[in-house]
């Protein structure tokens, strides 16, 4: 089982980190909460992170209201990992080393507009993905 932690993050507010050394192509963690229609999500669940978003319309929500570990990997475009949607498993794209900081490009995640929308909103993030003046910039 990879060992993760959470820390303050050189990208965004509080960051997802590994203990050890995760070799490419390992399972990181598991995405967990119940299957929703993204017309159903409030825009508050949305700006908290307490989603992960499926296919176009759909999106997994936190069951029990709590972020998860999932919701504090941070947005890159170089990134480390990705999200296999079928397995519902954040994997690593390459070996990561101890304490580096989890990475996914939300622009690969599948979210219908009005989701994509107000995430790149809270995130700071132009309507390609890129970080608005090179840097995070919401609160």
């Amino acid at each position: 089982m990879v060992q993760l932690y959470r820390k303050e993050s050189l990208i965004a507010g509080t960051g997802l980190f590994t203990r050890a050394r995760i070799s490419a192509g390992t399972v990181v963690l598991s995405i967990t909460g119940r299957l929703v229609a993204t017309y159903e999500l409030s825009d508050e669940c949305i700006r908290r992170g307490l989603l992960q978003g499926i296919s176009p319309g759909w999106a997994l929500v936190s069951a029990d209201g709590a972020r998860s570990d999932f919701s504090y990997v941070n947005h890159a475009a170089d990134c480390n990992c990705e999200v296999d949607i079928t397995s519902r498993q954040l994997v690593s794209l390459r070996d990561i080393d101890p304490d580096e900081e989890l990475t996914v490009d939300y622009r690969k995640e599948p979210l219908d507009e009005r989701v994509r929308r107000i995430v790149n909103a809270t995130l700071g993030l132009t309507p390609s993905g890129d970080f608005v003046n090179g840097s995070f910039s919401a609160g």
